[in-house]
């Protein structure tokens, strides 16, 4: 198969002089291999992207990929890491925030929004992925289904805070919204492009127009 690894001992050993030996060369063509690999994964999806595949885009043969990285889920999950830890640490941050219900709306769209612009496409390969045990993980797993419930309890928490206070409707029940915007910022990962027309900030604002729109108390 395209994925077995030839001699995983030697090629452990290899790995380990290589990082001796010349960390600055080392770490800068491992970078490199992980830019490729973010777009190769991108475009062919988790399940779809082999070794050699990306080898072949990195111009490097599948021993040298060895050299680097276990297999392309070690790529996997070093790609998604950073970004996934961005943005819990945003959400967190959105959580402690003291301001009025439609401010924090728009602050947890644009946090969102900002680690997917800032991480592209890790993160997007992540939801695109739905990321299993396998991929990602046991502990990493565990925390991204944890992310997601987070993220959904403090939409939650905003949204009926804004409801008590009478700036959102009470007529569309929460979990309805919930899912909206959980739909809405998800599916950027079908269209959204770091150069685009508009970039993170803007896409949320656009975005938190809409949802706001739609159920301020004002409006009705």
């Amino acid at each position: 198969m395209d994925d077995s690894q030839p001699g995983r001992s030697s090629l452990s050993l290899k790995r380990l002089s290589a990082q001796a030996n010349d960390r600055h060369k080392y770490n800068a063509k491992r970078a490199e291999i992980l830019r490729t690999s973010g777009q190769v994964l991108h475009r062919h999806g988790v399940s779809n992207t082999t070794i050699g595949l990306i080898a072949k885009h990195a111009k490097v043969d599948r021993a040298t990929m060895y050299y680097y990285f276990e297999d392309k889920y070690a790529i996997y999950r070093e790609l998604i890491l950073d970004g996934l830890t961005e943005y819990f640490d945003g959400i967190d941050t959105v959580a402690a925030s003291t301001s009025p219900p439609e401010r924090r709306l728009r602050e947890a769209m644009s946090t969102v929004m900002q680690a997917f612009e800032k991480h592209y496409p890790q993160l997007y390969i992540f939801f695109q992925a739905s990321g299993s045990v396998e991929v990602l993980g046991s502990e990493l797993y565990k925390a991204t289904v944890e992310s997601g419930r987070r993220f959904e309890a403090l939409l939650g928490r905003i949204l009926h805070d804004g409801v008590d206070t009478g700036v959102f409707a009470a007529d569309t029940p929460v979990k309805i919204v919930i899912k909206q915007v959980v739909g809405m910022l998800n599916w950027t990962s079908r269209w959204f492009q770091p150069e685009g027309e508009l970039d993170g900030v803007g896409v949320a604002n656009a975005m938190a127009d809409t949802i706001l729109n739609g159920i301020s108390a004002e409006c009705r």
